[in-house]
């Protein structure tokens, strides 16, 4: 198996931001900027209430903020998307409310430069409808990705301990694989 097919599997059990965003869920939420970062990998899902978040995401995380905690002024809006592309946050979505009745063009600008999605999300989607529908769609594509490492080492137990060789382990990989090409080697990479 390639790196591409290998690229394609790995993508295959990871939910995208762009896949959140186009589930019913988030039905009317608009990506306003950063669009460049829109598949990138979202692992969890996690909900801004103090300013100083940054001890709290982590890697891949898709931040739900209303405006309450965010800055007031751009320049330290800014700030908090640079300090949130740092630390690889997938995206970030924001609620329009009293305290942020719109996002301000520096923080669009901003976004835009880094590539880190922003999201307005309409009032009406309540941030707990999304943190159980990206949960789920999370734990169900991991469940499937374990069951399959089950199948795989299964088979391979199989083979094994029925006395086959290499040719049928590796007939049997490209066969769960969907007939990708295998090749078996030693740790210098002389084909076995």
């Amino acid at each position: 198996m390639d790196q591409r097919d290998a690229a394609a599997t790995a993508a295959s059990q990871t939910l995208t931001l762009a896949e959140l965003l186009d589930d019913e869920v988030l039905s009317g939420a608009q990506l306003i900027a950063g669009r460049a970062g829109i598949d990138r990998s979202v692992s969890a899902v996690n909900v801004m209430t103090v300013p100083d978040i940054g001890r709290w995401v982590r890697h891949d995380e898709f931040l739900l903020a209303t405006g309450y905690p965010l800055p007031r002024e751009g320049a330290g809006k800014g700030r908090l998307l640079k300090d949130l592309h740092r630390l690889g946050l997938a995206g970030i979505g924001i609620k329009l409310d009293r305290y942020m009745p719109e996002l301000g063009q520096e923080m669009i600008d901003v976004a835009d430069r880094l590539g880190l999605p922003l999201v307005v999300i309409p009032e009406r989607i309540r941030f707990d409808d999304i943190l159980s529908r990206a949960f789920a769609i999370i734990v169900n594509r991991q469940a499937a990705a374990l069951a399959r490492a089950q199948e795989i080492h299964h088979s391979f137990l199989e083979i094994t301990l029925s006395g086959g060789g290499l040719d049928e382990l590796a007939h049997k990989l490209s066969a769960l694989l969907g007939d990708a090409s295998i090749v078996i080697t030693d740790p210098q990479g002389v084909v076995l």
